[in-house]
């Protein structure tokens, strides 16, 4: 019997024209591979760990069980997927970007750098905001930078907690000596 929650989401999924989350994500990546795996196989529990694999090795990103989507990129700049966002940013180095669900709010973004020459994960973030948008609306602010709409403030006054009441700003987050950083752009 599917439960209370898993029913108002399958709804809310259905409204939305979207399909079901995937309980078992996987993406082949330009260097690497992306899986995002539900130990249930429920595509609505929160129990997905994310997972890098560069050919036979397997890393697992060192963040809590939770629920993952991907987020494919709103850009022009080059991306190393297809579903998710994984751009270049400086010498062997990517950002990988996904979202971690926030319901029934908005999602939180999520960032890991790669180096993809010694095959590990350099650094995880997830402090940087929340996305309100399906796809990340990203652009290059330098060749270790780029910048990323996210939500900077709800507006306290507003007559709903909704997405108009969202406010959104660049957050520009940067790689600098293998550390991944944020600074709003206002």
């Amino acid at each position: 019997m599917l439960s209370r929650l898993a029913l108002v989401l399958l709804f809310a999924f259905a409204a939305l024209g979207q399909s079901d989350p995937d309980p078992n994500f996987h993406e082949r990546c330009d260097g690497f591979a992306v899986s995002f795996a539900s130990k249930s196989g429920d595509a609505y529990s929160d129990d997905m760990t994310v997972t890098i694999a560069f050919g036979e090795k397997e890393l697992q990103v060192p963040i809590d069980a939770d629920l993952y989507l991907p987020r494919g990129p709103l850009t022009k700049i080059p991306n190393r997927c297809s579903e998710l966002t994984a751009i270049d940013i400086g010498a062997d180095r990517v950002l990988l970007l996904f979202a971690k669900t926030g319901r029934p709010q908005f999602d939180g973004l999520i960032a890991v750098l790669l180096d993809t020459k010694q095959q590990r994960i350099v650094d995880v973030e997830h402090k940087f905001g929340d996305i309100r948008t399906e796809k990340l609306i990203v652009r290059r602010a330098a060749p270790d930078a780029v910048d990323v709409r996210l939500i900077y403030e709800q507006l306290a006054d507003a007559q709903c907690d909704c997405a108009d009441a969202a406010i959104e700003e660049w957050q520009r987050i940067s790689a600098t000596n293998d550390k991944l950083t944020g600074k709003w752009m206002k």
